[in-house]
């Protein structure tokens, strides 16, 4: 009898022991975080300006910046360490204790280059919109890039307007000179009909001046 006694303190106090200490020391349920979203913002694409013509007059300068190139040199000498915002500040600052007299040579230049700027400028913009100016012939590449345009695109309906030009772009640099030749011809002929049109337009434009 002892014995069996013994047993059953020793199972009542396993189960016991085993129970309480998996209660108490049990794991708690965690409930997992879901991730935050990354939002990445996306940077706002500047717009591309317009090309300027290289043969459009250059805007006058003013008498500040005709003064500014008289003396840069000889503030950078004096003033080594200054950085470019610092010699703009000390030349701005020569500038404004300028006296008139000796400001009135560079606003008297600056003067004169503006009305120049003038002339030239209404002589470009009346030759740029004049519909009498012969316009520039086309390239062999751009006659051949005419010429297969229609049947890339519709090869490639998904492609975009500079997936499409790298296609011809590739189409023409691996054709060969014999399939080359008639664009070039072609272009060679366009480019003499131009010069003598431009020639012609040129010697009309100076009739009418005289």
């Amino acid at each position: 009898m002892p014995k069996t006694t013994a047993k059953r303190g020793r199972g009542r106090g396993r189960g016991r022991g085993r129970g309480r200490g998996r209660g108490r020391g049990g794991r708690k349920k965690t409930t997992k975080r879901k991730p935050k979203k990354v939002v990445v913002k996306k940077k706002k694409k500047r717009k591309k300006g317009k090309k300027k013509d290289p043969n459009a007059p250059k805007r006058a300068q003013s008498a500040y910046f005709l003064y500014m190139g008289s003396v840069r040199d000889q503030v950078r000498a004096a003033y080594p360490e200054y950085k470019i915002g610092d010699v703009t500040k000390h030349i701005g600052a020569m500038w404004r204790q300028l006296d008139a007299r000796k400001r009135e040579p560079f606003e008297k230049e600056a003067r004169k280059l503006k009305a120049q700027y003038h002339r030239d400028r209404e002589e470009y913009l009346r030759n740029k919109h004049d519909p009498r100016k012969p316009k520039r012939p086309q390239s062999a590449y751009f006659l051949f890039m005419g010429s297969v345009r229609a049947r890339v695109k519709a090869a490639n309906p998904h492609f975009t307007i500079g997936e499409i030009a790298k296609e011809i772009g590739r189409m023409w640099r691996e054709t060969s000179p014999r399939n080359k030749l008639p664009f070039e011809k072609k272009a060679a002929k366009l480019k003499a009909q131009y010069w003598e049109a431009k020639a012609q337009y040129e010697a009309e434009l100076a009739e009418e001046e005289d």
